[in-house]
């Protein structure tokens, strides 16, 4: 054919579809029996994307091109074709996809206590290829770990914030979540203790270890010459508590080989040659999270048709959850009939949220053995893994 389409427009219809339209050919022009018309698209901001062609009949003036990226600008040039072959194909036209919600949170966020009531945290973007539209904000909230309740949401533009008027010396979950034109996306985390209005103070530096301070009994209180500290330190989940004694120059310790993500309830008192002065008020501290120290219990599953297995699992025994568990990650991959990896088969994944405990793996080859493990998340990363083996019918 030697006339080139013309008229053509491009017009996104959601953040992963553009509907294009474009004016028939002169009929004289197709020199030939018009099959006809070959559609090129590409996203050239994503330079590992191929030119993709699509074919329509001679009587389509119209095509709906789905499944594209978010908020990607895409070309669209236009060529008819008859037996022989296309003709020049038409200018490119280039339009971007609509916004859509951001699929990845703000990465590296991290936070500190500012006074006994304000906290401080920042973060930073979301990946690039996760934001799929223009970051308007962020969206910060502070829920008091002991109750549940967000005290404090607010809307910020910077990539950081400071939450004030909270309760002193409490545990709050801190989460931000980036927002697009079109909605919020999916939240990331971070727990933050308050200061404490006291002379004794601690905060977690590990899944294990916690880190005390506390200031000198001023020299005109010590009504004597002093010896010590003593501080007795409880974990919350037991009945007995544990003591350790400091010299007089001392004022920091660092508690090790604590049970992890446990809360413990401390105090201490100086003591001088006549015996102890009053008590410090108990502060309550926890240990950081770290990794499940076990897999999901009793992962198993059974074929559920003839592409798909259906998979459960139990929760990780509490006391080896290590922390709040996130989501579950699935990985599977077909191996021989004795458990054995397959050359050239590669592993897939699939993530659940963290009340989920069963799921159906679908899109999987008839009559072939399949490796299933289930590992547990929390924010520190992965379990160890729960496997097993089936197959599909």
């Amino acid at each position: 054919p030697q006339e080139v389409p013309n008229n053509i427009t491009s017009v996104a219809t959601n953040s992963t579809a553009l509907n294009v339209t474009w004016a028939h050919i002169n009929a004289l022009n197709w020199y030939g029996n018009p099959l006809g018309y070959v559609i090129n698209y590409s996203a050239p901001e994503v330079p590992a994307d191929p030119w993709i062609n699509i074919t329509v009949a001679p009587d389509n003036s119209s095509v709906l091109l789905v499944s594209l990226r978010k908020y990607k600008v895409y070309c669209v040039t236009i060529a008819a074709y008859n037996r022989i072959g296309s003709g020049n194909f038409s200018e490119p036209v280039c339009v971007r996809t609509l916004e859509d919600v951001p699929t990845a949170p703000p990465e590296s966020v991290s936070g500190h206590n500012i006074s006994s009531t304000a906290i401080s945290v920042s973060w930073s973007e979301v990946p690039e290829d996760h934001k799929h539209g223009v970051i308007r904000g962020y969206k910060v909230w502070a829920t008091r770990i002991e109750t549940g309740e967000i005290e404090k949401m607010m809307i910020v533009c910077m990539k950081t914030a400071n939450v004030t008027g909270l309760y002193k010396y409490r545990e709050y979950n801190v989460t931000v979540a980036a927002i697009t034109s079109i909605g919020i996306g999916p939240p990331a985390t971070v727990f933050i203790w308050t200061d404490q209005d006291s002379n004794f103070r601690g905060q977690p530096i590990s899944s294990t270890r916690l880190r005390l301070q506390w200031e000198p009994v001023p020299l005109l209180l010590t009504n004597g010459e002093m010896v010590g500290y003593i501080l007795e330190y409880n974990n919350t989940n037991k009945s007995i508590a544990d003591n350790a004694t400091y010299p007089t120059i001392q004022t920091e310790v660092t508690l090790v080989d604590l049970h992890k993500f446990n809360y413990y309830q401390l105090r201490i008192v100086a003591y001088n040659v006549m015996g102890f002065g009053p008590w410090s008020d108990y502060i309550t501290l926890r240990t950081d999270e770290d990794v499940p120290e076990r897999p999901p219990a009793n992962s198993s599953g059974n074929a559920d048709g003839p592409t798909s297995i259906f998979v459960e699992w139990k929760p990780v025994p509490f006391d080896y959850r290590n922390g709040f568990i996130t989501g579950y990650k699935l990985i599977y991959r077909a191996v021989s009939s004795v458990g054995r990896p397959l050359y050239g088969e590669p592993s897939f994944q699939l993530l659940v949220g963290p009340h989920v405990l069963d799921k159906v793996i679908q899109n999987l080859k008839t009559f072939t053995t399949y490796e299933v493990q289930v590992i547990a998340q929390t924010i520190k990363g992965d379990s160890e893994v729960s496997t097993f083996v089936n197959i599909c019918e």
